[in-house]
């Protein structure tokens, strides 16, 4: 279907297929990809084209069908990478279901993902096998192929399965078609990890298409296939692979990051201008410029060009490219659009990118919506907002207060199918919206902004997202002796530290001894931090033997009892 727009004419695709397919032909003898290829010292640059990246894709489809895999389950853990895309979208292309898991899972959290989603089909990298071996050793699992995305001694190897897919069409074997409806589950994206309280969310076809098709109109031609991105954000995570799947529809050139602390080498390397990404990245990139212009003595030069770069802006004269071009040739020379999602972006950062001629725009969403719901763009922006919901989003702020806050809620076709467990979709949906659980408000010219969690997930400034009530299961069943326990996120140099506190009573710490209590609770928590990511490691702790506050209904009230566990100082 296509929609006449007041703008322009843009067309509207129900599926991943059909986006991929439209713009790797629009754009087919384009770059797609660059590839680094290391040998020894010498490094070279490999060009892919839209069109080799679609038959590509192709041929990984028919692979798989040669294999005797249809409609099957195929799970991707590893490093963003070439590899990892033709897998996902070879996969989703033949109507499999695609997983996209954390590769800082641990052994016992990529299992539970493995057995959960009933993979058949397992693509992993050289870094994972350890781990995926380790794995696959265990019986409860469905796993029929585990495929490497290099060469391996244990598995087969990815590039042999897509030269085996190529000499297969070559042969006259038909290409795999797309039988499924659109509205079928495509995706399975798991927010948490390996407890029952683990969500695993189930996101189709026309949910992801849909959410191209309100992005494309929203930016309004803001991304154009003259662009370069850099594809840092992991592919599990639905910003990043829905962010990857929006620059191919747009005609962009892709290039992979060899690691947080290359970034910076990485944008100049491939002249990057466009960068999505999440507010941590942006902050110290800023203070790395700000550091730099101090060591010379140079930083009240920089806040007073930027004072006047500023205004004379206002009066449609903008020299700030030229102004700033020793400054932003740090960071490449090309970067002009940051996009910055998964956690909120300061408003100062904001400006002072804007300052430089880079647009940094943010955007507000969920996993469970694929995920963007709202974004600032080229003339939809305010400091402090996360823009307006995307045109065929609905948004709206449920029963605000005297102040207008109050839970956002949302109707959208790129809302999901809904969470694998029933008693997580009533906890959200209701009368046809789904509420994300975000407490914000909306200005009188329809600028959202997020004012903080209704619900209890920790969101750290790198994006990860951290659910205390998984944490507090495992701290429950291995410390069966504390009366409550409460997981909470304490603010340390503008990020959140996981910590937790412990109420016991008096009698226990007379009994034992406040040391030696104190040693039992950290040993218990240094055993499950064994079994966590980093991200998750629980890293303050407190003992208390007052109970928290709390409702009627017996749960403690956050909103009280953390800012008053936040003013203590005797945590260890």
């Amino acid at each position: 279907m296509s929609k006449n727009t007041k703008k322009r004419f843009v067309v509207e695709f129900k599926t991943i297929r059909e986006c991929l397919e439209y713009s790797c032909r629009k754009y087919e003898n384009e770059t797609a990809f660059i590839l680094k290829e290391k040998n020894h010292r010498q490094v070279s640059y490999k060009n892919i084209t839209y069109k080799e990246t679609l038959a590509d894709i192709y041929a990984f489809s028919t692979y798989l069908a040669d294999q005797g895999f249809e409609r099957s389950t195929v799970a991707i853990t590893g490093i963003n990478s070439y590899e990892y895309l033709i897998a996902h979208f070879g996969a989703v292309f033949a109507d499999h279901i695609s997983v996209p898991i954390d590769k800082e899972l641990k052994v016992n959290e990529l299992q539970f993902c493995i057995e959960e989603s009933k993979a058949e089909i397992l693509v992993y990298d050289q870094k994972s096998e350890k781990k995926v071996l380790e794995v696959l050793e265990k019986a409860d699992h469905n796993v029929k192929l585990a495929i490497c995305t290099k060469p391996s001694e244990v598995n087969v190897c990815f590039a042999d399965c897509v030269a085996k897919g190529h000499e297969l069409i070559a042969g006259g074997t038909a290409i795999p078609a797309s039988t499924k409806d659109p509205d079928e589950m495509a995706m399975l994206l798991f927010t948490s990890g390996t407890t029952s309280n683990a969500k695993a969310v189930m996101l189709s076809n026309h949910n992801v298409a849909a959410n191209v098709y309100g992005l494309d109109v929203h930016l309004d031609q803001l991304v154009t296939k003259e662009d370069v991105n850099l594809a840092f954000l992991p592919f599990h995570h639905t910003f990043g692979i829905t962010g990857t799947t929006l620059t191919m529809y747009f005609g962009c050139t892709n290039v992979f990051c060899d690691g947080l602390k290359y970034i910076a080498d990485n944008l100049v390397e491939y002249k990057v201008s466009l960068f999505i990404t999440v507010p941590l990245l942006l902050e110290a990139m800023q203070k790395k410029i700000l550091k730099a212009a101090e060591k010379t003595g140079k930083l009240p030069l920089l806040k007073l060009m930027m004072k006047v770069s500023n205004g004379l802006n206002k009066i449609g004269i903008d020299v700030r490219r030229k102004l700033f071009k020793s400054v932003l040739d740090q960071l490449g020379g090309a970067l002009r659009l940051a996009v910055v999602g998964a956690a909120p972006i300061d408003a100062e950062v904001g400006k002072f990118y804007d300052s430089l001629g880079i647009l940094a725009i943010q955007g507000y969403g969920l996993t469970e919506t694929s995920p963007v719901l709202s974004a600032e763009n080229r003339t939809t922006k305010r400091p402090g907002s996360i823009g307006k919901p995307l045109p065929n989003v609905q948004m709206e702020v449920l029963n605000p207060d005297a102040e207008g806050l109050g839970e956002i809620i949302c109707k959208a076709p790129n809302v999901m199918l809904g969470y694998t467990k029933d008693e997580f979709n009533e906890e959200v949906f209701h009368d046809g919206w789904f509420y994300t659980g975000d407490l914000g408000y909306k200005d009188d010219d329809g600028f959202f902004y997020i004012k903080g969690r209704k619900k209890n997930v920790i969101v750290l400034k790198n994006g990860k997202n951290v659910y205390p009530e998984e944490l507090e299961d495992l701290l429950v069943k291995a410390l069966p002796e504390v009366n409550e326990l409460l997981v909470f996120g304490w603010e340390k140099d503008d990020d959140l530290l996981v910590s937790a506190n412990f109420v016991v009573d008096q009698a226990l710490i007379d009994e034992m001894g406040e040391d030696k209590l104190k040693q039992r609770l950290l040993d218990a928590v240094t055993e499950i931090n064994a079994t966590l990511p980093p991200y998750k490691l629980i890293r303050r702790l407190l003992l208390s033997t007052e109970a928290m506050e709390k409702t009627s209904t017996q749960k403690v009230r956050r909103p009280r009892v953390v800012p008053e566990l936040q003013k203590r100082t005797d945590y260890f």
